[in-house]
């Protein structure tokens, strides 16, 4: 980096700027790229697991484009690592359990109570949570990201990036 030759070019990527030290930033020339949406890694996920012969459960492809953050490089290493660990056939909930990750039926759950005003209800399902060794940041971040799409389904605004299933559950708990 100091001083290359003409002819060479380094192409050095990250996802974490913030951690390049900023000797190394000062001889860069930085170019942010977008996300990948999540429709495009759950595509790119389905494709390698057909040619891998793996079968993964649709919203487990969703949970795991979701964890790689836009990332692809992240999604390709998630999928390494559920097939290392789960085989030829994963289950949605492998895909949670592995990763630390809440299933949606729980945010649904909690959600339920909060409009029932079950305030006991809440606190059991978090201590169960808790219990089970789930991250906390991760079921706040995951409790989040549920309630933002939430709103935006009841504002309107389409979520093609949704399973199916899980789109027609978050608009009846949408419903009066």
């Amino acid at each position: 980096l100091e001083e290359p030759p003409e002819r060479v070019l380094f192409i050095f990527a990250t996802t974490e700027p913030h951690k390049v030290l900023p000797t190394i930033i000062s001889r860069c020339q930085r170019y942010d790229f977008k996300r990948i949406p999540i429709e495009a890694i759950v595509a790119r996920l389905k494709f390698i697991c057909d040619a891998e012969g793996i079968t993964i459960e649709e919203e487990g492809f969703y949970h795991i484009a979701k964890k790689a953050d836009g990332s692809m490089r992240d999604a390709l290493s998630l999928l390494d690592q559920l097939m290392a660990v789960g085989g030829k056939e994963i289950k949605t909930n492998e895909v949670l359990m592995i990763f630390g990750m809440v299933s949606n039926e729980v945010y649904h759950k909690i959600t339920e109570y909060l409009q029932q005003k079950k305030t006991a209800a809440i606190i059991a399902l978090l201590h169960n949570i808790l219990e089970k060794g789930n991250d906390l940041q991760e079921f706040i971040n995951g409790y989040l990201e549920y309630v933002r799409i939430l709103l935006l389904l009841k504002t309107g605004v389409p979520q093609p990036e949704l399973p199916t299933t899980l789109k027609d559950e978050m608009i009846k708990i949408n419903e009066p």
